[in-house]
Order: C-alpha cells, then structure tokens, then sequence
C-alpha cells in the first residue's frame, strides 16, 4: 500500500474472536509497517498487544470514573476492552516474551518442557496451540 508521500508500507490483518461465542469476531486490517520495511509479522503482533494493553487500560480507567472517556476505548468493541483488561497479565508475558524474541512457532512451542506434575496422579494440561506466523 502506498502512502500520501509514494512510499510503500506492509499491511497486516487480524481477527479477534470471543471463545465463548457470545459476540461478534473483530477483524480488522489497519496495522502498517514503516516506509519500505519488510515483511515482520512479530513487529504487527507486537503492535497489535501494545494496542490491546491500551484497550485494557481504558477499561480499566472507565471502571474508575465513568465520565472521563479515554481515546483508547473506541479502537476495539467493548467485549475486546474488557477481555483485554481481564487478560492484562497475559498480554503483559506476550509482550516481554515477544521483546525477548521467545519463539512463538508450533514446533518451538512443543519444544518447551511442561513443568512436573504435583501428584503423578494430577497432569498438568497440554500447552495450547500457538498459532504460525
């Protein structure tokens, strides 16, 4: 996509949905790159949990005081901004693992031992899939 200035800049998609199917998914494509970068997914991601935390923070700040409305809570539905806010500690280890470059593929995920199990009877569950970039 090229910009007001001819440049071309990357445009990444994505798609937010509720796991317990109440609401209507999210999808949008309005993250870009910088002018004649490449292809960086890890860089759209981490923009995209950078976005989130706001979202959760302005939750957080309208729980607070309703009549003080943050720019930031009309960048996701509401279901977005409140899962972000519930979620703000898993957002938190995202963005340092993906600062850290931790692997985020399937096969390196896998890859990652399971802590033992207290009880030999009691397994901890399976790690979840994480999706490819």
């Amino acid at each position: 996509m090229k910009d007001e200035d001819g440049g071309v800049r990357k445009r990444y998609g994505y798609r937010l949905n509720d796991d317990n199917l109440n609401n209507i998914g999210c999808e949008a494509y309005d993250l870009y790159s910088g002018v004649g970068a490449d292809v960086d997914p890890h860089h759209a991601l981490t923009t995209l949990v950078a976005f989130l935390t706001a979202a959760g923070e302005a939750y957080r700040s309208m729980m607070g005081d309703t009549h003080g409305a943050s720019q930031n809570q009309t960048v996701f539905p509401g279901w977005v901004n409140e899962a972000a806010y519930i979620n703000d500690t898993e957002l938190a280890e995202l963005a340092l693992d993906m600062e850290r470059g931790i692997p985020a593929t399937r096969a390196q995920a896998r890859s990652i031992v399971a802590p033992e199990p207290a009880h030999r009877d009691h397994r901890p569950p399976e790690p979840p899939e994480v999706p490819q970039m």
